[in-house]
C-alpha cells in the first residue's frame, strides 16, 4: 500500500512539474490537461488546478459584469473548465453544458446574457442546430461560435444563422474576450434602445 502511495505521490509530482513547463503556452498546457482528466483522480483535480492556472494573470473582473450569466456548450471538459475560468475572473457567471441538446432545453429557463457554442459535437444535434433553435427562441441573443480552423464553411453558415461573432480554435484570450464585450455590450444598448421606446407606465 505504501509503496503504491508513493509511486502515484511521484507520478502526481511529475504531472505537476510537466504542467509547470507547459503553463508558458495555452495551446500546450490544454491538451496534457486533457490527457490528465482522463486518467482519473488526483490527476483530474492536478488538471484543473493547471487550467485555473494558465488564468491567474488574467483576472480582469469588472462591476458591470457582475451576475452577468454566460452559457458555455462545449463536449470537452477541459475547455468548459478554461472558459468557466476565463468568465468569471471577468465577473461574469458561466453555465457549463456538454451537449447543444441541454442547451436548447435550458436556455428557455436561464436565459443568459450570451452563449458561447463550440460547433462539432458527436449527437444528432451539432452547433449550428443549436444556433438555429437559439435563435428562434431569442432572435437578439448573441452567440459566439467556436470553431476548429479550415471549418470555413461552418463559420459561413453559422453567420448567416445570427451568430455574434466566431472564435478559432485553438485561441489566445483576448480572441475570445473581444467578441465577448462587444456582443454583450451591443446587446445591453439594444435593450436599453427598447426600454426608452415603450410607454411611461410599461417601464
Amino acid at each position: 500500500g505504501s509503496a503504491r502511495f508513493e509511486k502515484n505521490s511521484a507520478d502526481v509530482s511529475a504531472a505537476r512539474r510537466a504542467l509547470k513547463r507547459a503553463s508558458h503556452s495555452a495551446h500546450s498546457v490544454f491538451p496534457f490537461a486533457r490527457y490528465l482528466f482522463s486518467a482519473g483522480t488526483p490527476f483530474a483535480q492536478l488538471a484543473s488546478e493547471a487550467v485555473a492556472t494558465q488564468l491567474n494573470d488574467a483576472s480582469l473582473a469588472t462591476p458591470s459584469a457582475v451576475e452577468t450569466r454566460v452559457m458555455v456548450v462545449d463536449d470537452d471538459a477541459v475547455m468548459r473548465e478554461f472558459l468557466r475560468t476565463f468568465l468569471a475572473q471577468r465577473g461574469y457567471r458561466a453555465v457549463p453544458l456538454s451537449s447543444p441538446e441541454e442547451d436548447v432545453a435550458r436556455y428557455q429557463a436561464e436565459r443568459p446574457a450570451a452563449v458561447i457554442l463550440d460547433m462539432a459535437f458527436p449527437g444528432p444535434m451539432d452547433g449550428l442546430d443549436a444556433l438555429a433553435a437559439l435563435k428562434k427562441i431569442d432572435r437578439d441573443v448573441p452567440v459566439i461560435v467556436l470553431s476548429g480552423q479550415g471549418n470555413t464553411a461552418t463559420v459561413v453558415q453559422a453567420m448567416k444563422l445570427g451568430a455574434a461573432d466566431f472564435v478559432s480554435k485553438p485561441f489566445e484570450q483576448g480572441d475570445l474576450e473581444v467578441p465577448l464585450t462587444h456582443a454583450l455590450e451591443r446587446r445591453r444598448l439594444r435593450q436599453e434602445r427598447a426600454l426608452r421606446r415603450l410607454p411611461a407606465g410599461e417601464q
